[in-house]
């Protein structure tokens, strides 16, 4: 749409977006402590419902596109050279002094120390999925999303002409993922990426843990495992309720367990 949450509106109060397709979807389903629709027999005859990980897919895809849009449009102009800051991952500047990445540096690898850092929150996930179903295809996200990195740190006009290229790209690997239901090997397989990508640095920040959860606790309900692992579940919502004292670390081996 045409309004856009900038950094001057998020200094005056507004709070940070987050947003999953599916984990919404189902908060606006039972919002206020009750079901506003069930979806019995009788929907499901009359409105056949996407698994929620097909809806989750789906969701990151055109999430992903709305933000390089907003990177090549309008948007992107401020002020200063750099483009617009609340197209940047928060966490790149309000976080504590001391950061743990791992054993590496997530998406954004190529990036010197202390650079700012794009939201390539719903990027990481894509990277989980496509890595599952394609390897090519996730190598060549990583490629393109470390060279969407670099650019924005080059200013405007070089970040709208990488966004550009990478959202060509992405409409057309995106084609090719939601062209099928995914499958029980697929689900597991992505799950394990998820739970992978805390050794590779991708949920050094709140985002993309953040992402990750909604993610990985879908995925285990879809697998048939949420319930035996429910108490884990509930320890890993419980290391994000705070984003100012959330700890990379701890997160790690929070998922650690989730595997189990």
């Amino acid at each position: 749409g045409e309004r856009f949450a900038d950094h001057r509106l998020m200094a005056a109060g507004h709070p940070r977006l987050s947003f999953e397709l599916d984990t919404f979807n189902e908060l606006w389903r039972t919002s206020g402590g009750r079901e506003h629709y069930r979806r019995d027999a009788d929907y499901l005859a009359r409105k056949p419902v996407a698994a929620g990980s097909d809806t989750w897919v789906s969701g990151l895809l055109e999430a992903a596109q709305a933000q390089l849009a907003q990177m090549r449009g309008a948007h992107a102009q401020s002020s200063a050279g750099l483009p617009e800051f609340a197209l940047y991952n928060c966490y790149s500047c309000h976080r504590a002094m001391r950061f743990n990445y791992g054993e590496e540096r997530g998406l954004a690898s190529d990036l010197a120390p202390g650079s700012l850092r794009l939201d390539d929150s719903r990027l990481v996930m894509l990277s989980a999925v496509f890595a599952a179903l394609n390897p090519d295809d996730d190598a060549a996200l990583r490629t393109q999303t470390a060279h969407l990195h670099r650019a924005a740190s080059d200013g405007r006009e070089p970040l709208a002409r990488a966004s550009a290229g990478l959202g060509e790209w992405l409409a057309q690997a995106g084609g090719r993922v939601v062209a099928r239901p995914l499958s029980i090997a697929q689900k597991h397989s992505i799950l394990e990426n998820l739970v992978k990508g805390a050794k590779h640095g991708e949920y050094a920040d709140y985002a993309a843990a953040e992402q990750a959860a909604m993610a990985i606790v879908l995925l285990l309900a879809e697998t048939g495992r949420d319930q035996a692992l429910k108490p884990e579940i509930d320890a890993l919502f419980a290391a994000l309720a705070d984003d100012a004292r959330y700890d990379s670390s701890r997160y790690a081996r929070l998922l650690e367990k989730v595997k189990e």
